[in-house]
């Protein structure tokens, strides 16, 4: 995580929220209370991971539709709660996480993505 110097440094990062669909099929087959329970554990699977930036500008790999954090939770619960049903700590969890890593390493928002869940091919993600 950040120490808090990015802010005077002009340091960027990307970071990655997977739902990990793929890597823990047997959790998200499990009752919801399993589910949440797994989900909100800070110890477990899901969390934020930086990852390296893209190559060019970075606004090339974010929706031009997304300027802030709200934005991109409008996205989520549109996704999950909306279209999907799902409850929705699905969509509070990981922006409570992400607020936490974004105040402990002093990060300001700059784009985002949201990224469905494509079969075998690709996990629900939020960038």
């Amino acid at each position: 995580m950040g120490d808090g110097k990015n802010r005077t440094a002009g340091r960027r990062a990307k970071f990655v929220f997977s739902y990990r669909e793929h890597d823990v099929p047997e959790v998200w087959s499990d009752e919801v209370d399993g589910l949440h329970d797994a989900f909100a554990s800070d110890s477990g699977v899901w969390g934020w991971q930086e990852q390296e930036l893209p190559e060019g500008d970075l606004a090339d790999s974010c929706d031009p539709g997304v300027r802030s954090i709200d934005d991109l939770v409008t996205v989520a619960r549109e996704y999950f709660v909306a279209q999907g049903q799902q409850p929705e700590w699905l969509v509070r969890i990981p922006f409570d996480k992400l607020a936490v890593l974004m105040d402990r390493g002093g990060w300001s928002f700059l784009g985002g993505v949201f990224g469905e869940f494509v079969g075998n091919n690709s996990d629900t993600e939020i960038e």
